[in-house]
C-alpha cells in the first residue's frame, strides 16, 4: 500500500473470491487499532476479515466483517481492539456485492499502536499544500512548527493538520498568543479550514471564521493559523503554541514561532497597488437564506468585506445576478 487513503483509483486487487492480501511488518509490533479503505466507487460491500498473527502460521482475529452489510466510504473503517502483538497482518475477502468473481480490492489499510492508535494527533503543515480529507498527511507534508515571518503591520499565516483514527466531537484549536523574550505578546487567530470538491475529490480550501467542528473518524482537519503583526511590535523571534482538544482524549499542541522583521508596512488605505478580487454577494445570501440586500444580507457580508478592505481592496464590482 502507498500511504493514499483519498485515491480510490490506486487499489490493490485480485479476482475471484475468498482472495487474501499478507502485510510484513518485518518484525513483531503491538497493535490496538487498525484502519481500513475497501474500494469504495460503486457504492460496493465487501465481507471480509482481518486477522494477525507473529509466525505467519497461527493467527487470531482482530476484526470480523464476514456479515457486513455496509457500503465502503472514502472515510475507510476504523477497528479498535485490546493490544495485540503481531508481525503480520491478513485481511481477507469473503464477499463482494458486485460480483464473487471480481474479488476483493483495497485502497489501503493502516495500523496503530496502543499509544497513538486513537488519540487526537496534530502537526504543522506547508502552508501551501492541499490536505486530504482523511487518513494522516504524508510525511513529507510535516514540519517542527507553524514558522511566520512578517514586516510590521502585515498578516502572517500558516496551517496545522489534525487527525485522528476515532471520531473527536467539539474539535477546538486555540492560541493565547505568542509572546517575545521581553513578554510582548502578539494575538493569534485560528480557525478551521474547510473542504469542497475539486473534480472528483475533496480538498482543502476555505478559510472559515469558526474555530470548532466534529471530526469524523479516520478523518482530516486543516487548521488556519493567523497572526495581524501590530505595527508597534518590536523586532525579534516570537514563540507560542496552538492547543488542540476534544470531547475525548488528552489536548495536543503545535508550535508557533514567528520572526517580525524591522521593515514596516503601511496601512492597506496608504498601498499604491489596487487589488482587484471579484466577489458574488448573491452568494452569501444564498448560502444564508436571507433575502438579498436586506439588512441581514449587509450584516451578514460585512466582515467578508471587512477582510477584504484589510487585504488592500478599495472597490467593488457589483455584478448583476
Amino acid at each position: 500500500m502507498d500511504g493514499q487513503t483519498n485515491n480510490a483509483g490506486k487499489y490493490w486487487g485480485c479476482e475471484g473470491i475468498p482472495v487474501w492480501l499478507q502485510i510484513d511488518m518485518g518484525k513483531p509490533r503491538t497493535l490496538s487499532a487498525l484502519h481500513v479503505w475497501p474500494y469504495w466507487e460503486g457504492g460496493r460491500i465487501y465481507k471480509y476479515k482481518i486477522e494477525g498473527s507473529e509466525d505467519g502460521k497461527n493467527w487470531k482475529m482482530l476484526a470480523d466483517q464476514s456479515s457486513n452489510s455496509i457500503a465502503a466510504t472514502p472515510e475507510g473503517v476504523p477497528f479498535k481492539f485490546n493490544p495485540q502483538t503481531v508481525r503480520y497482518v491478513k485481511i481477507t475477502f469473503l464477499g463482494n456485492s458486485a460480483g464473487n468473481e471480481k474479488g476483493g480490492h483495497l485502497v489501503e489499510i493502516k495500523g496503530y499502536g496502543p499509544d497513538a492508535a486513537l488519540s487526537l494527533q496534530a502537526a504543522a503543515v506547508k502552508d501551501y499544500d492541499r490536505i486530504p480529507y482523511n487518513g494522516a498527511p504524508g510525511q513529507e507534508m510535516l514540519q517542527d512548527a507553524v514558522r511566520l515571518f512578517g514586516w510590521r503591520g502585515e498578516r502572517a499565516g500558516g496551517q496545522i493538520a489534525v487527525w485522528s483514527s476515532q471520531a473527536q466531537p467539539q474539535l477546538s484549536a486555540s492560541c493565547a498568543g505568542v509572546k517575545n523574550a521581553a513578554g510582548q505578546i502578539i494575538p493569534v487567530r485560528t480557525a478551521m479550514i474547510r473542504y469542497t470538491r475539486g473534480g472528483n475529490r475533496l480538498i482543502s480550501d476555505i478559510i472559515g471564521s469558526e474555530n470548532s467542528c466534529d471530526l469524523q473518524a479516520g478523518g482530516v482537519r486543516p487548521v488556519w493559523v493567523e497572526v495581524n503583526i501590530p505595527p508597534s511590535a518590536k523586532p525579534g523571534v516570537y514563540k507560542g503554541k496552538v492547543v488542540v482538544s476534544a470531547e475525548s482524549g488528552s489536548p495536543v499542541s503545535v508550535p508557533v514561532i514567528l520572526e517580525v522583521a524591522p521593515e514596516s508596512l503601511p496601512a492597506p488605505a496608504h498601498w499604491q497597488v489596487h487589488l482587484d478580487l471579484w466577489q458574488h454577494p448573491q452568494a452569501v445570501a444564498r448560502w444564508h437564506d436571507v433575502e438579498p440586500w436586506s439588512p441581514e444580507h449587509f450584516a451578514l457580508m460585512k466582515p467578508v468585506m471587512k477582510r477584504l478592505a484589510d487585504a488592500g481592496q478599495k472597490g467593488h464590482y457589483m455584478l448583476p445576478d
